[in-house]
């Protein structure tokens, strides 16, 4: 605190906050005998227009007291003079500024004027508009706005956008609107146009009319003294706030105008809006308030909403003409707080001295805001201002940047389930192409005939399989050489296009489908592409000169040659984002008081004007996918009588991706790159969104660390520098560049043809694995291990086999960015680790179905050595004297057959019956042990055995290797033309039969008796039980199984319950 009395207060403020500090100082006394204040108000500068500086000379200090307190008087020179003289100077201001001679002085504070002179006081202005004159002097209009509402109102928080009604009524309809044939229009209504609330406007006029009486009175404050410091003719030229309001609209008196928006509506308050002003020097004093008055009144600005204004002021002095044009004079920039970095910037003595503005004065002011002024006080400085502008323009705009061009095709692969159906529809499109070369005027699909500058661009020996001639006879005749080898058909001639409805967006986003494009590839697969599109129209002279933006200010062609139907980078982005979906996956949710229906999408299909299909999208879950309920009708639009509507019921065609489409999207912005630091970051989010095909909002999309880190992955920026940025990801294909080079050449040689082309090989490859990777599960689904691979999974060996050696290319191109390009496209979409991984999967299946024959091989040869030995040991016997046929030896002596015969010939009844009766035991001991055989999968590669024990290692094991043998010999040499496996049992029960005969005849020739004829014969009684078993269907034995399993469990049930009773006993 100081004494009023003793010091001498200096105002160089003409507006509100200087009254209240004057009617501050008048109430402390400061204005009495004993203290006095002096206000100077403007003094005119040679060169210029006369503007407010606070100016001191020697004579003025007479008289005044030792302490000298200077307001808003933010001169370095000035307070040099006054210390110069041995007073003391205590300085208020809230501003930065650079003189001319590259003095800095910094007062910027975070408190006004006002406040600080009332902290100096120690005493509290009794102005009645206080809080008011500070709100303003704060942040200007939308700070005064905002405090006047809170004071209306203090339980509601000012709106920033006027709210808008009617969007509910069409987003609130069902996820699959209802399409009559007969009335489609009707069916799905056109959206009607959004109207502001009329209740708000109501409350919001009142407000404006306390706004523009607060800041009527800084525009007589300022006028006062520039009359007061300027002649009356001078004074006088300064515009009304009335006539500058009406020159802004009408673009008259050398005012123009350029409004920077993205196209939304109210409903997003913190998206960019930048408007660029150029009027005469005059204007400078009510400029900023007549934008805000002119947005208020024509667009429906609220006041509280804050514009982002970029002025330039012009000469009206004809000395200071330059080529027919106006000298720039002076430029300001009104905008947020969140800009500050940028301004700041200007007080670097290394950005002004790159930049050329080191003769440019530079005043920064504001607190919750930031304005900054620059102005030409050596009247020679317009080029600097100009250069000044552009890079302020290229810092400013991010969303709301407008376009020179942009095309964006959404892709969907596709496979049939039919190859036949599929070699139909190739032949079908050839032949459409063979009939379209010959007639003139008609519609359909032509093939797409690569020029010799993107052939060049491939390696010489995948020309003809992705870049055919069919002039050339590039394409095989036959139907598996065409199985091989990229073909593209295109038409242009749908008349189709989409409409999207959006609740942030007033009027619906309408685009012609421009293109359509069928690409058929190996493996049954295809992609369907649908390109969007707009360029602007440049007329043959600025074609001739080349790029206008190398000859012209930036700025100056924003206001003279920008097209005012320029879209801007965010309506791209929204549209990328929003018109991918194919069919709806999910409901949007009401999360933290958002309206769900704000995060919907009404999709329209417009055909000849009509609405042929709609999605409204995240209304729910589309009931019928993937071909419901717009894509199928735009298939059926496009392709015409190439496909038939009960392709897309069941499964006749498979969609290869989710719900949305992949992108490769191609914009061509104006201007050039931001390079200050806040700009820079920016478009790096806004890279990071194009990327990843997200909707366009201020900041990153995701966690900023993870985002970075996925737009680093995949960014290709050899050309960064240049002007030209690639990103690619798994689903999409980006591209960003600025300038004539980036128009014509990147955008519309090399992402229309070259590297479209390799990120639709991309997806073919893809989608070729996929297939693969479908129908490798699928071909192995009936298979049960033990038995011969299928064939339709060994007709898959070859067809990927011929996929690698001619379709699976790692390097497409000899130009260094075509191979990288290529490489990171494989990269981001996994190919090399999904091909790596079916790879891998066919290997592990082949390397078990070795293993298991391997195994069956040496089962067999088991088995063969066992049944080998008998006919041995019959050999070694041979020799051996035999028993006679008789015992009068009246038979031959190694008759042992008829010897046999005689044996059992001669038994007794009670002999034949005891052996009927030991037939009876053996054949049910036998098929009791066959009842107990059970299949075990072992831990060896999943190889399925018999394990009942010892005894199937040995004869067992031995019998089912042979059945098995007979199995796959018969199959091999009949295939279906007999019962195999019942053929097999046969000839396993005659093998087996005949091996014991032969046994039992080696074992009668070394023993006598009957005893053992007996045993011999039994022992073939109990081989017949095993043969009849093994040739009894297996229905029949699961049948026996089963009752022998439910004997055993009420055996164990009578034996349980006995148990219990004994113990209840």
């Amino acid at each position: 605190m100081i004494d009023p009395h003793a010091c001498t207060f200096v105002l160089g403020i003409c507006n509100t906050e200087g009254e209240a500090i004057r009617h501050q100082l008048d109430a402390c006394g400061a204005g009495n005998k004993n203290g006095e204040w002096r206000r100077l108000d403007v003094v005119p500068r040679k060169g210029t227009q006369p503007q407010p500086l606070s100016v001191l000379h020697h004579r003025d200090l007479q008289g005044f007291h030792r302490t000298v307190v200077l307001i808003g008087c933010c001169d370095p020179g000035m307070e040099e003079m006054i210390r110069a003289t041995g007073r003391r100077v205590v300085a208020i201001d809230d501003r930065a500024m650079v003189a001319a001679d590259g003095t800095l002085m910094d007062r910027r504070n975070s408190c006004t004027a006002l406040e600080q002179v009332e902290a100096l006081l120690g005493d509290r202005s009794p102005h009645l508009e206080r809080d008011a004159i500070i709100a303003n002097a704060r942040g200007g209009i939308p700070a005064l706005a905002e405090a006047l509402w809170r004071k209306a109102d203090p339980r509601k928080d000012p709106p920033k956008r006027a709210p808008r009604v009617d969007w509910a009524d069409e987003l609130g309809m069902p996820v699959d609107p209802p399409v009559e044939p007969g009335d489609r229009a009707a069916a799905v209504p056109v959206e009607a146009p959004k109207r502001p609330d009329p209740e708000w406007h109501e409350q919001h006029a009142k407000i404006a009319e306390q706004v523009w009486a607060v800041r009527k009175r800084d525009h007589e404050r300022a006028k006062e003294a520039l009359k007061a410091a300027a002649p009356p003719p001078q004074a006088e030229h300064v515009p009304t706030l009335e006539a500058a309001v009406e020159a802004l609209r009408k673009q008259t008196g050398g005012v123009r105008r350029r409004v920077f928006a993205t196209g939304r509506n109210a409903e997003r308050e913190d998206d960019p809006e930048l408007i660029l002003v150029t009027a005469p020097e005059p204007f400078r004093p009510v400029l900023e308030d007549a934008i805000y008055r002119w947005m208020y009144e024509t667009h429906g600005s609220p006041l509280t909403h804050r514009l982002e204004i970029l002025a330039l002021y012009e000469s009206e002095r004809k000395e200071l003409a330059l080529g027919g044009r106006a000298r720039v004079v002076g430029v300001e920039l009104h905008t947020d707080g969140a800009r500050r970095p940028l301004v700041e910037a200007l007080l670097r003595p290394d950005t002004r001295r790159e930049l050329g503005l080191e003769r440019l004065t530079i005043e920064i002011s504001g607190i919750d805001a930031v304005s900054c002024r620059l102005t030409d006080a050596l009247g020679s400085e317009s080029r600097a201002l100009s250069r000044l502008a552009d890079w302020l323009l290229d810092d400013l705009l991010t969303g709301n940047r407008p376009l020179r061009a942009w095309r964006t095709s959404f892709l969907q692969p596709l496979r049939f389930r039919d190859k036949e159906r599929f070699r139909r529809l190739r032949r079908e499109l050839l032949r459409e192409d063979d009939r379209l070369r010959t007639a003139s005027g008609a519609t359909g699909f032509k093939l797409v005939r690569p020029d010799d500058e993107e052939r060049a661009y491939f390696l010489l020996q995948l020309r003809p399989h992705i870049v055919p001639i069919r002039d050339r006879d590039e394409i095989p005749p036959g139907e598996d050489g065409r199985d091989a080898t990229l073909l593209s058909f295109e038409r242009t001639d749908t008349k189709l296009s989409l409409r999207l409805t959006r609740a942030d967006y007033d009027q619906a986003i309408a685009h012609d489908i421009v293109s359509v494009r069928l690409h058929l590839f190996a493996e049954n697969c295809l992609v369907v592409e649908w390109t969007l599109a707009w360029e602007a129209v440049e007329d043959e002279e600025e074609r001739r000169r080349g790029d206008p933006e190398e000859h012209r200010r930036l700025w100056r062609l924003y206001l003279e040659r920008l097209p005012q139907a320029a879209p801007s980078l965010a309506a791209v982005l929204d549209l990328n984002r929003h018109a991918r979906f194919v069919y709806s996956s999910y409901e949007a949710k009401e999360v933290s008081g958002n309206d769900a229906m704000k995060k919907r999408t009404l999709i329209r299909l417009m055909a000849d004007g009509q609405v042929a299909a709609a999605l409204n999208h995240a209304a729910g879950v589309s009931i019928r996918q993937p071909f419901e309920p717009w894509f199928r009708v735009f298939l059926q639009n496009a392709l015409g009588a190439h496909v038939e509507p009960e392709d897309f019921e069941g499964e006749h065609i498979d969609l290869l991706s989710d719900d949305r489409a992949r992108v490769i999207s191609s914009v061509v912005a104006w201007g050039r790159q931001p390079t200050g630091e806040a700009g820079t970051e920016a478009f790096r989010c806004l890279r990071a969104r194009l990327h990843m095909v997200e909707e366009y909002d201020s900041g990153w999309p995701y966690d900023p660390g993870f985002s970075e880190t996925e737009l680093e992955q995949g960014s290709y920026a050899r050309f960064n520098a240049g002007g030209t940025w690639f990103g690619i990801s798994s689903h999409s294909f980006v591209c960003l560049t600025f300038g004539d080079f980036g128009r014509k050449v990147v955008h519309g040689t090399h992402m229309a043809c070259v590297y479209r082309r390799m990120f639709v090989l991309t997806l073919l490859h893809a989608a070729a694995l996929q297939a693969f990777a479908s129908d490798i599960p699928k071909s192995l689904e009936a298979w049960t291990p033990g038995e011969r691979l299928p064939d339709a999974y060994r007709r898959l060996r070859p067809v990927f086999l011929r996929f690698t050696n001619l379709l699976w290319f790692h390097r497409v191109s000899s130009q260094v960015q075509g191979v990288e390009l290529f490489e990171r496209m494989q990269q981001q979409a996994g190919l090399e680790r999904e091909y790596g991984r079916i790879q891998q999967e066919i290997a592990d299946t082949d390397s078990y179905w070795q293993e298991e024959s391997e195994i069956r091989r040496e089962e067999r040869m088991r088995a063969l050595t066992l049944l080998g030995i008998p006919f041995a040991v019959m050999l070694a016997l041979y020799g051996l004297r035999g028993k006679p046929g008789s015992k009068d030896g009246s038979e031959p002596t190694h008759d042992w057959w008829g010897w046999l015969l005689n044996r059992l010939g001669g038994m007794s009844d009670e002999w034949a019956a005891a052996l009927v009766a030991v037939f009876v035991l053996v054949a049910g001991v036998v098929a009791l042990f066959a009842l107990r055989e059970r299949d075990v999968i072992t831990a060896r590669n999943g190889i399925r055995r018999d394990a009942t024990g010892a005894s199937e290692r040995g004869w067992r094991a031995g019998l089912n290797c042979l059945l098995a043998g007979l199995n796959r010999l018969l199959k091999r040499a009949f295939r279906d033309a007999v019962p195999v496996m019942l053929v097999a049992r046969l000839a396993t029960f005659v093998i087996v039969l005949a091996g014991l005969i032969v046994v039992s005849w080696l074992l009668a020739a070394a023993a006598d008796g009957e005893f053992l004829a007996i045993a011999l014969l039994l022992g073939l009684l109990a081989g017949v039980s095993y043969g009849v078993w093994l040739l009894v269907p297996a229905r029949w034995r699961e049948r026996v199984i089963g009752w022998r399993r439910r004997w055993q469990e009420r055996l164990l049930a009578a034996k349980t319950g006995s148990s219990v009773e004994s113990r209840n006993d």
